[in-house]
């Protein structure tokens, strides 16, 4: 369960309460924000190719002023024998081959996670900038792919803008620099799930349930087009709890369409940390009578509310017992693989715990699945959590109410909410 952490500034508050609350997707007040935040559901099965997903992990080369060798994908530059200081540029490049069953689709390039300033660039072209740590962002990288072997480059900038507003090199004691998280490949078809926003609410009962649904469907070829999302809800057993059918009209070519569902659960078996039962939700795609593509996530039913200084979940109180947590490790600073995530859940889980705050940035999304699977909260705090705060000298020299850090404070954000929100709600 996520429970998301703003410090400080009644604009954002009320903008992601908006976001949450009132219906408004995160993409849509991305887009309106100038940011670009949208995350495609990585695909279960797409109609074209059985192998759906290519991990750039590994080995990738290193250069920076004077010095080149290599270093490892995910993983923090200075770990690994490598110093790039404040406002230095290191570039990361690999190669990497499409397979041919990809062609027709839209290829996609996603980042887990780059600190702190990264220029995405494929044979040469730059096709996209990110400003900000431990979120994850993505890039449609088809029209400057070639057939054969692809450049990818990667120019990593340290402690740029995000790092001093979020403390993260200040606390770290070291200039927190590099891939630190996955990066993938990924193909979907031209008409594909674009977004997907998951809303659990319970009745008064506690009993029956609502899904809420949001799916953002993108049209990126060149004809109008209809189809339907075909929604499929299973239990832990897999029995067929819900099956529908929406529909959505002809979206032109180059468009999107938002595609609101409800789907009513009667006896919904309730998600809660002492038993954190897990339904499966598959969306699938149906365009000319024919899948397209399909995506599985796992769903949770569960109420929570706060009444006066008490929290209600399913209408019963709890006690928070929970610590906070840095992702690292001695040996690979903040870069954790996906072993060393579980094993950490694991041991607060078996300490206890029934509640994780991360600190001070956002976990990643193989942690928060995890926490979900095994029953804790997470209060998944932003990469931006020292506003007029004694911890960061930087408010000393800055003032936090200049309009050019609202941008900033404004992406760290939607974006950590945005990797989050179709986990466990």
């Amino acid at each position: 369960m996520l429970i998301n952490k703003i410090y400080n500034h009644k604009a954002y508050k009320l903008l992601l309460t908006l976001a949450l609350f009132i219906g408004i997707t995160l993409p849509l007040l991305a887009q309106n924000s100038g940011i670009a935040s949208t995350l495609s559901p990585i695909p279960s099965t797409v109609q074209s190719s059985n192998k759906l997903v290519i991990s750039l992990n590994g080995d990738w080369k290193f250069e920076q002023t004077g010095k080149k060798g290599n270093i490892k994908v995910p993983g923090e530059w200075v770990m690994q024998g490598y110093t790039v200081n404040a406002g230095e540029t290191a570039t990361y490049s690999r190669e990497f081959h499409i397979p041919d069953a990809w062609k027709g689709n839209r290829i996609k390039l996603r980042f887990d996670g780059v600190s702190s300033h990264a220029i995405v660039k494929i044979n040469g072209k730059k096709l996209a900038g990110h400003e900000g740590s431990f979120v994850p962002f993505e890039i449609d990288i088809t029209d400057a792919l070639k057939t054969g072997a692809n450049l990818l480059q990667v120019e990593v900038q340290a402690n740029t803008i995000s790092d001093i507003l979020a403390c993260t090199s200040q606390y770290a004691v070291h200039t927190v620099g590099g891939i630190l998280r996955n990066v993938t490949l990924f193909a979907l078809p031209e008409i594909h799930l674009a977004d997907l926003t998951v809303v659990t609410t319970l009745e008064d009962n506690y009993s029956n349930a609502t899904l809420h649904l949001k799916a953002l469907i993108n049209n990126q070829g060149q004809h109008a087009t209809s189809g339907l999302a075909h929604y499929t809800l299973t239990d832990a057993s897999g029995k067929i709890i819900a099956d529908l059918k929406a529909p959505w009209a002809a979206i032109s070519g180059q468009q999107s369409a938002l595609l609101n569902t409800d789907i009513a659960v009667k006896n919904a078996i309730k998600w809660n940390t002492d038993q954190p039962y897990l339904y499966t939700l598959t969306t699938a795609l149906i365009v000319d009578g024919k899948t397209t593509e399909s995506h599985h996530q796992k769903i949770g039913f569960r109420q929570v509310e706060v009444k006066g200084n008490q929290v209600f979940v399913n209408g019963m109180p709890i006690k928070l017992r929970g610590v906070n947590r840095h992702a690292v490790h001695p040996l690979t600073g903040r870069a954790i693989s996906d072993d060393l995530e579980l094993k950490d859940a694991e041991l607060f889980k078996q300490a206890n715990c029934n509640y994780i705050r991360t600190s001070h940035y956002p976990p990643s999304e193989r942690f928060l699945a995890i926490a979900d699977s095994i029953g804790l909260f997470v209060e998944n705090e932003s990469s931006l959590t020292w506003i007029q705060h004694g911890a960061s000298p930087i408010w000393k020299l800055w003032n936090y109410k200049d309009e050019k850090f609202y941008p900033y404070m404004l992406a760290a954000n939607i974006e950590k909410m945005q990797a989050g929100k179709t986990l466990l709600r």
